[in-house]
């Protein structure tokens, strides 16, 4: 039997994209700094400039959960394993407390209906999060197993006395006919190791920079800087981290690489953009989300539509696969550091976002 070590992921990103902010726009009122702006072609000034910069650091792992078996790292589907559970709901038990006239026949509610199914228990029984053992039994090959949970409808007696308590359980089971897996199933490779557990990163990395103008306010999503003889990145020290479980010592450092990617006529680009490494300046609240070009057709500085005449307000960052080592089991996170260079003014400002991971030694001894 080869030595197994077994990494789950529990993300701990799950921000959801927000629509762009246009009344902020078509108002031109920043709470900020109290600075009135111009609209879209109008005539608006500001006496004093103002900016500001948010960063979104997009952790692509495609794969949540990883395995190793001798040299070889696999990676493992949750949504793929997922589509072999199905959730049934059975009952309800009653009980009841109270008085003997209070919980008497006559005085007993309607029976209600169940409430929904949990799905983020589904997850984590696929996920081998508590006693669950099932990616080591897609790993390994053999037999999914069931759990079950339960949910209580309190209601009280047709007199308003009384407490009548209904428990419906939902038990998570394989689906008819799917219950028996061969080894590897749902488990791709995703690299070779002779150190341990490698587990490969990805990421792209966008940052959002705002300022006054004498025409109103403008949006830029450039990454690059003219140095005096060429553009460089903005971004600097990149680097991947493996972090104890606290998040306040970092064990190892993985140096990563980045390339800039600048939206041109061949190549468009666009993004859904929302800012989850910080923010820095003085007009933080006039910082948005949402999709990346309507959010630079809709400031008030058309010389920015579409990323501009050369593209540069439109840029994206994609960071290279780097490959993260786990040498002994435990709780960690992985952490995504970096130093973004100010821009139109903006402060230089320090950037990180993590995920959890857990790593275990034995695969049939899931935590």
């Amino acid at each position: 039997m080869k030595k197994i070590l077994f990494a789950a992921v529990v993300v701990a990103m799950g921000a959801g994209m927000v629509g762009c902010k246009k009344t902020d726009l078509e108002n031109n009122n920043t709470t900020a700094d109290n600075t009135t702006l111009g609209k879209r072609g109008g005539g608006g000034s500001t006496s004093t400039s103002y900016n500001g910069q948010s960063i979104m650091i997009d952790m692509n792992m495609s794969n949540k959960t990883f395995a190793i078996s001798g040299t070889t790292t696999y990676g493992y589907d949750i949504p793929g394993s997922l589509g072999y559970f199905e959730t049934t709901v059975s009952g309800p038990t009653l009980t009841t407390s109270g008085s003997a006239t209070n919980t008497a026949a006559e005085n007993q509610p309607a029976t209600p209906s169940a409430p929904a199914t949990d799905e983020t228990k589904t997850i984590a029984w696929v996920n081998g999060l508590g006693s669950s053992t099932i990616p080591c039994t897609f790993l390994n090959g053999g037999t999914l197993t069931s759990t079950s949970y339960t949910k209580v409808v309190s209601l009280k007696g047709l007199n308003g006395n009384g407490n009548f308590n209904y428990t419906f359980t939902y038990t998570i089971q394989p689906k008819a006919g799917m219950a028996s897996v061969s080894a590897l199933t749902n488990w791709n490779v995703v690299g070779t190791s002779t150190t341990g557990l490698s587990i490969p990163v990805n990421a792209r990395i966008a940052g959002l920079s705002g300022m006054t103008w004498s025409g109103g306010f403008k949006y830029s999503f450039g990454l690059t800087t003219f140095n005096g003889t060429e553009d460089v990145s903005r971004i600097e020290n990149l680097a991947v981290q493996l972090v104890d479980a606290t998040g306040t010592t970092a064990i190892s450092t993985f140096p990563a690489n980045h390339t800039i990617i600048t939206e041109s006529a061949t190549a468009p680009l666009d993004f859904a953009y929302t800012a989850n490494a910080g923010t820095s300046g003085n007009i933080t609240g006039m910082l948005t989300s949402g999709d990346a070009r309507t959010i630079l057709n809709n400031d008030n500085f058309a010389g920015n539509n579409n990323g501009g005449s050369d593209g540069k307000s439109l840029q994206i960052a994609n960071m290279g696969t780097t490959q993260v080592a786990v040498a002994t089991s435990g709780n960690y996170k992985i952490r995504i550091v970096a130093n973004v260079k100010g821009n139109s003014g903006a402060v230089d400002q320090q950037i990180s976002v993590s995920e959890d991971i857990r790593v275990i030694a034995n695969c049939n001894s899931v935590q």
